[in-house]
């Protein structure tokens, strides 16, 4: 099954705010004002939750994003989750160096396409996700679109080799 989804940083005046939104389809994007949630199979679209979507043992792999630096094979991991909020890993790869950082992201009750993740940087930063079960497969078009028309320009992080890297780092 084919899922992506799209990690957006809002700047506010404490913390920042971290937006895990799953990627959509642009038709029914133009419609709203809001991102719908779909999680994009080969065939057809199912929508889901974003709890939905990170609610499961494979690794979310980032695709696509914006932050600056120098960094390759992001993904993403569960560790706990209860009905309002996940506790999870993100690991990535600085060179051949691994760094995990353990976050919390609180469902957005009033919007279930939402995950509200606590940081401490201030810029705003837009990822692509997929699934490890669908990373054989190109993002779906549509995903890209929105993804380049929300954050404009972002640089893939992920390539074959990050298979090769978390099986040697874990």
């Amino acid at each position: 099954m084919r899922r992506a989804v799209k990690l957006r940083v809002a700047s506010s005046s404490a913390m920042h705010k971290v937006f895990l939104i799953v990627t959509c389809l642009l038709s029914v994007a133009k419609e709203t004002h809001h991102i719908p949630v779909c999680c994009i199979p080969t065939r057809r679209v199912i929508t889901c939750s974003m709890k939905q979507f990170v609610d499961t043992s494979e690794h979310l792999w980032t695709v696509k994003t914006t932050k600056p630096g120098n960094i390759s094979c992001q993904y993403d991991q569960r560790r706990l989750i209860s009905d309002n909020f996940i506790i999870y890993n993100t690991t990535f790869f600085h060179g051949r160096q691994r760094y995990s950082i353990r976050l919390r992201g609180d469902f957005d009750p009033r919007e279930p396409k939402r995950m509200l993740v606590s940081t401490l940087g201030r810029a705003t930063q837009y990822d692509l996700r997929v699934k490890n079960s669908s990373i054989g497969f190109r993002p779906h078009s549509r995903c890209n679109r929105h993804f380049r028309r929300a954050a404009g320009h972002g640089r893939c992080i992920y390539s074959s080799e990050c298979q090769r890297l978390i099986i040697l780092g874990n």
